[in-house]
């Protein structure tokens, strides 16, 4: 069964479903009879995949959910400023403190103030460290 076909053609806007080989003629003419008239109709075997491959998805959408309130959980504990959790994104990405500082529109100086707050508030020793912790690498 072919779903992601399915699930491709209903989205561009086929109203109907038919698998070949898994319907008789009655349901032929009840599902082209009811297109026509502006219904949408599924045999049960596309009904079924096309159900089944909702479920997937919404338990994908669900973990994804569930992973990024994680990370924000785990972010959140440390209370960095908005402007720490900026320049330690920025680091996480592997970005100079000049880099980090042309980017944000910031001196550099300004920048290692920044990072030196996040040190603390993460009690690492140094950029690699604070990475490993924000990332939940440890």
């Amino acid at each position: 069964m072919p779903i992601p076909l399915i699930s491709a053609m209903l989205r561009r806007g086929a109203r109907g479903y038919l698998v070949h080989g898994a319907f008789d003629p009655p349901e032929l003419l009840r599902a082209v009879l009811a297109v026509a008239g502006g219904q949408g109709w599924l045999s049960p075997v596309a009904a079924s995949a096309v159900a089944s491959a909702l479920r997937e998805q919404a338990a994908r959408e669900r973990a994804e959910r569930e992973r990024v309130e994680r990370e924000r959980a785990h972010r959140d504990r440390y209370g960095l400023t908005e402007r720490e959790r900026e320049v330690l994104e920025l680091v996480c990405r592997g970005m100079s403190n000049a880099s980090v500082a042309g980017r944000l529109g910031l001196t550099e100086k300004t920048v290692k103030n920044h990072l030196n707050h996040v040190f603390t508030k993460l009690g690492a020793r140094n950029r690699t460290e604070a990475v490993v912790r924000w990332t939940g690498s440890e």
